[in-house]
């Protein structure tokens, strides 16, 4: 696995060591085989996709470095090792709607991508979490290209299940006769042979699935994309936390529409269409010509940058960072 060219935490985890390693000495623990950047140190850990017990079979193979580390930023999901060793100076992020989530947390120094997320989190556990924003890409990979073509397709993006609405933009844009290309893994099996049966349903009718495609050719569909489509689809009083789709897309320059979603307004209102209801958002493709003329590519991909270029989100964790380290907690 190689953390430039993977979605998700594993990719976050190294543009962190990335930018880190440039001032200070980073390690990361990850399965063999995981390319990350030369600067970092790498412990090799046994590769085990069942998430609780990669974590702590992990432990008895980097348990001896803990005690060496001035500060643990803690990006898994089941945050196996802070909750070993308490002790030890660590941030502990959550990447989902504290609602829904099934895995216990730290007792101190949770971060959050979301005010939003924070709120949940302190109405669910009653302890607070500070707001520090991971999502962040390669300033580099993900640079806005002035001679790029622009196709009149719209692109869904993300691993294919029901929350992330690639079925709902299928069907927005069967009903306006608008092309899309949705791109991901079928990990919902049921809900990829829903979409698969729709599209048979009308077939030649300009909407593609491409199931999961590598990271050049996702690359290529996002960039040269008319606009991303991310119509979030979350049970009934549950939400969205951020998206990495959007900002990566917002860093290409590409155009984005959603709607008022869990986070979605809090995080996106300054660079996307937020739209108020998923009906709504059909209301902006039908006017996207004349909604998205003042809205230049360039400058699109230039405020995105702004605020999550990797160096900038990691510049923006410093202070934090450096007083944990020092022994603040929250």
């Amino acid at each position: 696995m190689d953390y430039r060219t993977y979605g998700g935490i594993e990719m976050l985890c190294g543009l962190f060591a990335q930018e880190l390693s440039k001032h200070h000495t980073v390690a990361i623990a990850s399965p063999p085989g995981t390319t990350l950047p030369p600067s970092v140190i790498k412990i090799d850990i046994p590769a085990n996709w069942d998430s609780v017990k990669g974590e702590y079979n992990a432990i008895a193979y980097f348990q001896q470095h803990l005690k060496a580390v001035g500060i643990v930023l803690d990006f898994t999901h089941n945050h196996a090792a802070v909750r070993s060793f308490p002790d030890i100076p660590h941030i502990s992020m959550i990447w989902h709607d504290p609602m829904i989530m099934k895995t216990a947390t730290p007792d101190k120094n949770v971060a959050a991508l979301s005010q939003w997320q924070a709120s949940r989190f302190l109405e669910s556990t009653g302890r607070p979490a500070k707001v520090l924003d991971a999502i962040c890409a390669d300033p580099d990979v993900f640079a806005y290209e002035e001679d790029s073509p622009i196709s009149d397709r719209f692109v869904a993006i993300g691993i294919v299940d029901f929350r992330k609405g690639h079925l709902i933009a299928a069907e927005m844009c069967l009903e306006m006769g608008a092309p899309l290309d949705i791109v991901g893994p079928g990990h919902d099996k049921t809900y990829e042979m829903a979409i698969k049966t729709l599209l048979n349903e009308h077939p030649r009718n300009g909407v593609v699935y491409h199931s999961e495609v590598d990271h050049q050719t996702k690359l290529r569909l996002l960039k040269q994309s008319k606009g991303l489509l991310y119509p979030v689809n979350f049970p009934e009083g549950y939400g969205e936390s951020h998206s990495m789709k959007m900002v990566e897309a917002l860093m290409l320059g590409v155009p984005c529409v959603t709607w008022d979603q869990g986070a979605m307004m809090e995080v996106f209102e300054d660079h996307a269409l937020v739209a108020p209801s998923i009906p709504s958002m059909t209301d902006v493709m039908v006017a996207w010509d004349t909604v998205v003329i003042n809205k230049s590519r360039r400058l699109i991909s230039a405020t995105a940058h702004e605020r999550w270029a990797s160096d900038v989100v990691v510049e923006k964790w410093m202070p934090t960072i450096e007083s944990v380290a020092g022994g603040e907690t929250w």
